[in-house]
């Protein structure tokens, strides 16, 4: 007597497409890659505008100052920021996520690895936890002021910055801020991904984790431009009432 077979349920949506792009990810690294980091860096600039123009504490308070005039050109100056955000800066970032940061994020990982394993003795090189920890150093001493140094570059140029003088200031800047920064950052995102997911996720994992600290950072940044441009239209509106 033969048993009936049960019917085979198929998997959630969700499920079936993190196996796709997983499957992906394996099949075709840097196509992947490069188009994944190009919508999280084009979805990062979009998100960060909108929040740095309607959201922490910017929003409805930020346009009801005075007098009308000044609220007019503010606003006038924020929609400048947002469309900016959407179109030129966003496709700019977009480039940059598919076109630098997808083929960086695939190829220096690999020569982080061969030059971890030539470093490490031959009766070290078996075991995971020295295998782990030269990755971490070569990455921390090498793959990352790499990233770091790239990343400054692309941003200043993105931001306006042409000459060299001008993307010295913003490396000098901004480079070694970002850097200890992810001196924290990056061991602690290996170490999880290693420890907590395949191999096969890692890279989705660490763009998860890029992709809410960039949209932080870069939030923080527009801020800090809308500050001081609400500054500066306060001290024009001084002056003109003198």
């Amino acid at each position: 007597m033969s048993s009936a077979r049960l019917p085979v349920l198929p998997l959630p949506l969700r499920k079936r497409l993190l196996n796709s792009y997983l499957s992906s990810l394996s099949s075709r690294p840097l196509l992947t890659k490069s188009l994944t980091l190009a919508l999280s860096y084009y979805l990062q600039s979009i998100i960060s505008t909108y929040l740095a123009v309607h959201g922490l504490g910017l929003g409805l308070e930020f346009y009801s100052l005075s007098p009308a005039e000044k609220i007019n050109r503010i606003k006038q100056r924020a929609r400048e920021i947002v469309k900016e955000g959407k179109e030129k800066r966003s496709v700019m970032m977009a480039a940059y996520g598919g076109l630098i940061s997808g083929p960086m994020k695939h190829y220096l990982p690999l020569i982080t690895a061969q030059i971890s394993a030539l470093l490490l003795p031959s009766s070290a090189s078996s075991t995971p936890q020295a295998a782990l920890i030269s990755g971490l150093l070569v990455g921390l001493g090498l793959q990352l002021p790499v990233e770091c140094l790239i990343y400054v570059l692309s941003m200043g140029y993105i931001g306006g910055a042409r000459s060299s003088a001008q993307l010295k200031g913003v490396v000098s800047a901004s480079f070694a801020r970002i850097y200890k920064a992810y001196l924290i950052i990056h061991p602690l995102a290996i170490i999880t991904a290693v420890k907590l997911l395949p191999p096969s996720a890692h890279a989705l994992f660490g763009t998860a984790v890029q992709f809410v600290i960039g949209t932080g950072a870069m939030t923080m940044m527009k801020v800090k431009k809308i500050k001081a441009m609400k500054k500066a239209g306060e001290e024009s509106e001084k002056k003109k009432d003198q």
